[in-house]
């Protein structure tokens, strides 16, 4: 008969654990080249939740910046090309005679496409900004030939007010007295002459204004105004004041030797808004666009440069302090009685 194997020998604890620390040390190494194959196969996986997080945001702020350089290109381009060759929309050639008849007659015929014009050009301009909050924008530059250029865009919405018409009369009343405005907000002593009301739907008034350094500068302008109905291009009851320079004045011709030309053209529109839960009863809510175009001549009379200077420093003042005065004549003559709640109370 043959001898039986010998039984084997049971292993130790210590050895048995041994090897299975040795079987584990090797899936390990095993399992660590497979994830460093993994990873470089696919380096996206070894990217935590919170890094890739980060990564997007990165490319998001990098895509938008990229996008507002591309805007900032283009606002340059358009600075550029205004400053370079500055056109000025709402200019039309206007020649005033001597006789004062012929004056007037001018006058008349110029008022409808005036009015036409500013508010076609006033609804396109505004066609993108919001009419229920104050917005203002103002651009200056001087052109290749020394003239100081500045142009300004700005809404004022005005809450129960008693009518557009009565929007449309406080403005007439702050341009027509637009030379206490200057001496209040900029110190500028003001003489306006008219042969006509400076009220009327249609007129000319002559300004002389001296700064406190003594420079004399004059404005020759022309103002139209109306009120409208409801019609194709304005769906609102509505107001229109167009504003222009004049050219050539045989009766009262410029004088650059004495004093610096300033010309400017303007066009505000007052439109009438849908009422809000707090307007008054019977009362208006309205919307006050306006632009205007202002251009101050090289001086072609004597100046030093400090006085130099100080006119270009005034020169976008004109127009923030007219239109300081239009808000100040509306909210005085024109706001609704139970008007308490109107942010320009």
């Amino acid at each position: 008969m043959g001898t039986s194997p010998r039984p084997k020998r049971p292993r130790s604890t210590y050895e048995a654990r041994r090897m299975e620390r040795a079987s584990l040390q090797h899936e390990l190494q095993t399992l660590t080249k497979r994830l460093e194959q993994l990873q470089a196969e696919h380096p996206a996986l070894v990217i935590s939740k919170a890094q890739r997080a980060c990564a997007e945001n990165a490319l998001l702020r990098q895509s938008l910046f990229e996008r507002d350089l591309v805007t900032a290109r283009t606002v340059s381009l358009l600075s550029h090309e205004m400053a370079a060759h500055p056109r000025n929309p709402l200019a039309t050639p206007i020649c005033m005679p001597v006789d004062l008849e012929e004056r007037r007659r001018v006058l008349a015929a110029l008022r409808p496409a005036k009015l036409a014009w500013a508010t076609r050009f006033l609804l396109e301009r505004s066609r993108f900004t919001p009419r229920d909050r104050q917005f203002r924008e103002t651009e200056s530059f001087i052109t290749p030939q020394g003239d100081s250029i500045v142009m300004q865009f700005d809404v004022m919405p005005f809450y129960n007010v008693l009518s557009t018409q009565q929007v449309v009369n406080a403005l007439q009343l702050a341009l027509a007295h637009q030379e206490y405005a200057f001496w209040e907000h900029m110190g500028l002593t003001t003489i306006g002459e008219t042969d006509d009301n400076a009220t009327s739907p249609a007129s000319q008034v002559r300004y002389f204004s001296t700064t406190p350094g003594g420079v004399d500068v004059e404005r020759n302008l022309v103002i139209f105004s109306s009120s409208k109905a409801p019609n194709a291009h304005v769906q609102q009851d509505h107001g229109v004041v167009a504003v222009d320079f004049v050219d050539q004045d045989l009766l009262h011709p410029y004088s650059p030797a004495q004093r610096v030309r300033m010309d400017v053209s303007a066009a505000v529109l007052v439109c009438e808004q849908p009422k809000t839960p707090a307007n008054a009863s019977g009362s208006a809510d309205v919307c006050v666009i306006r632009w205007a175009f202002a251009r101050l001549h090289r001086p072609q009379c004597k100046l030093s440069p400090e006085k130099t200077q100080e006119l270009l420093d005034l020169h976008p003042r004109w127009g923030e302090a007219l239109r300081r005065a239009m808000q100040e004549y509306i909210l005085q003559n024109s706001l609704a009685r139970e008007n308490t709640d109107s942010p320009y109370h």
